[in-house]
């Protein structure tokens, strides 16, 4: 699967598993989650930077 495809799977299951959060939350989570995943850390600088790579333009 393509990293997309695997953030938003994950943004339906935090949205199903936690159906209390409003949608920004449950997306901010599926964002770190997802960013822990694939760097491997939990470090807020190293997620934030994968994040940003992703969603900033080229």
């Amino acid at each position: 699967m393509k990293k997309n495809q695997e953030y938003q799977k994950g943004s339906w299951i935090v949205t199903k598993k936690m159906p209390h959060l409003s949608k920004p939350q449950a997306v901010v989570l599926a964002m770190g989650r997802f960013g822990i995943v694939m760097t491997g850390s939990c470090g807020l600088t190293t997620v934030a930077l994968l994040i940003l790579g992703m969603v900033s333009p080229p």
